[in-house]
């Protein structure tokens, strides 16, 4: 939610841990990728947890 709330994820995909989709999907910025365990761009990664 950091990155996002920065607007570093803007205009990108992302994911997080299931518990917190929601709060991810209130950044309208954002392409939330539900399901996926990580995704990579030249500057950010996220993930969905170990």
């Amino acid at each position: 939610m950091i990155l996002a709330n920065a607007g570093l994820l803007d205009g990108l995909s992302a994911t997080t841990h299931h518990n917190s989709l929601q709060l991810l999907r209130e950044s309208p910025n954002v392409d939330v990728r539900e399901g996926s365990r990580f995704i990579i761009h030249e500057r950010v990664a996220t993930s969905a947890g170990v």
